[in-house]
């Protein structure tokens, strides 16, 4: 009998296990927290931390499995690549996860390789860089845009180099005035791209650098992406694996500001699935277990993009104020065009005004005929829902 690891069990994980199962694969679940539902589904669960990669390594040897899988969570994604490499399997390559996952590293490989980045500059330069431009500081190994300031003037610039404790770990670059900001999702097998989605973001007014929702498909040229992307995963050595990326435009000229060497935390893989028409979490199951060849995903790739005629969006529901969560009300006629709804508060839970990803209340994984309705539910999507607090 095959076996597969998975590495991490929460509520995300419990799709792929189960389609496992499905398969007759004998389904190993490492995490640290015994009361998450992949460890009630597992063959075998093992309640370890999945930082703890001396300790999996050692019973994953023993158990001998045909595949490691690390689906959406940033956690344990070293962990996986070391498990790869003394198993001989197929994933994310080291290198490939160093140089991503550092935006100062990635930054001087896009510029090593003369692929448009953002100019980034020292402590001592930024003051001066200021004359006529506006600057962004971002912490180095950061996400979710938690700790990113935007600085437009010397006295922000200074406010900032006061305020913030560790500014060495932070990077200073220009600030793109853009004509498109994008977001997506692909699968990466073998350094070849499959199953991208493009889409662009939307902002509210209340906070201009935290999107709140991504519309698909993208108005950019998705082909221009594609290229992109598909030279910069070759020069990175990317391997095998999930891959979020973040682009800006200016003046038709693309910049990656951003690769996660997962899929995107705020469920767009949901919409890969829906163009597509697989359920992404099975499918890096079977890409993990090495048992699709490239000429079958060429042709689903194909399929999914001939065949797609809906628009999708995920939209975040969010506070304005700090509060206890007391409940969520969604408009009953955004019910035909929601997919999917996630909530991440329970009632009781502390929730904070929106200032990071983390702050989300709850999820929306919205479909649409067509792209005026799409704009229009989501121009105004903070009238489809009242959070409760107290």
């Amino acid at each position: 009998m095959d076996k597969v690891v998975f590495l991490v069990a929460g509520e995300q994980q419990t799709e792929g296990i189960k389609y496992a199962l499905s398969k007759g694969l004998e389904v190993h679940t490492f995490d640290n927290n015994p009361n998450h539902p992949g460890h009630k589904l597992a063959s075998f669960s093992h309640n370890i931390d999945v930082y703890d990669e001396d300790k999996i390594l050692e019973i994953s040897k023993a158990i001998n499995p045909s595949a490691v899988v690390n689906f959406v969570s940033s956690h344990g994604i070293l962990t996986g690549i070391r498990l790869r490499e003394e198993l001989g399997l197929k994933g994310l390559n080291r290198t490939a996860y160093y140089t991503v996952s550092s935006k100062k590293v990635f930054r001087d490989f896009l510029v090593k390789h003369e692929m448009p980045s953002p100019k980034v500059y020292a402590s001592e330069e930024a003051v001066s860089a200021l004359d006529g431009h506006e600057l962004i500081a971002k912490p180095i190994n950061g996400g979710g845009s938690r700790g990113v300031v935007h600085i437009s003037s010397r006295t922000a610039m200074l406010s900032f180099f006061k305020s913030t404790p560790g500014k060495e770990n932070y990077i200073i670059e220009e600030y793109i005035n853009y004509s498109h900001r994008l977001n997506g999702d692909c699968l990466v097998v073998d350094n070849e791209i499959y199953f991208m989605i493009v889409g662009d973001y939307y902002y509210d007014s209340f906070n201009s650098l935290v999107s709140y929702a991504t519309a698909f498909p993208s108005t950019y040229d998705y082909h221009t992406v594609e290229r992109f992307l598909s030279s910069l995963v070759k020069k990175i050595n990317y391997g095998t694996g999930p891959m979020n990326f973040e682009f800006i435009v200016r003046d038709d000229k693309l910049y990656c500001i951003e690769i996660n060497p997962r899929h995107s935390g705020n469920f767009i893989h949901e919409v890969m699935s829906e163009i597509y028409g697989f359920r992404s979490a099975k499918m890096n199951v079977d890409i993990s277990l090495n048992r699709i060849k490239h000429a079958e995903l060429h042709e689903r790739n194909q399929f999914g993009l001939k065949n797609n005629t809906k628009f999708y969006a995920t939209a975040i529901l969010f506070s304005e104020v700090d509060g206890i969560y007391e409940g969520i009300t969604v408009d009953s006629s955004l019910d035909p065009l929601i997919l999917r709804l996630i909530k991440f508060k329970d009632k009781g839970d502390k929730v904070s005004r929106f200032e990071t990803l983390y702050d989300r209340v709850a999820l929306a994984v919205m479909q649409f005929d067509s792209k005026l309705q799409m704009d229009r539910v989501l121009s105004s999507f903070r009238e489809f829902y009242e959070i409760e607090l107290r």
